[in-house]
């Protein structure tokens, strides 16, 4: 599963007070090399858990350093309703996956796997 660590720090309190992030807040990822050469991503991820350095004075104004841990957000990747049972390929089983999660799957050798 993709995970995500980002590491803010920031001398506005806004963080702190009106927009504080918490576990379950959602954070959308979005990189390009702007080249063209390299396809862009963009995937949505469940934050996990944020934690701060010790709150400074507002009267201050030192900065403050967040990090943010969160997984790639798939909607029914933990749902007990979705179990099912899949023959086939490892190759084959994986794209079935993918298929019934909603994401996109990329197997780059053009022979099959010989496993069942």
């Amino acid at each position: 599963m993709p995970t995500v660590k980002l590491v803010v720090t920031s001398a506005a309190p806004d963080l702190l007070k009106n927009n504080q992030i918490k576990s379950g807040d959602k954070m959308a990822v979005f990189m390009t090399s702007g080249g063209g050469m390299v396809k862009s991503y963009r995937g949505d991820y469940l934050i996990t858990s944020c934690v701060n350095s010790d709150k400074p004075s507002e009267l201050m104004d030192m900065p403050v350093t967040y990090i943010i841990k969160g997984e790639l957000f798939v909607p029914t990747l933990h749902s007990e309703s979705e179990k099912t049972v899949i023959q086939g390929t490892s190759r084959d089983v994986m794209m079935e996956i993918a298929s019934k999660l909603g994401l996109g799957f990329y197997f780059c050798d053009p022979d099959n796997t010989d496993d069942f």
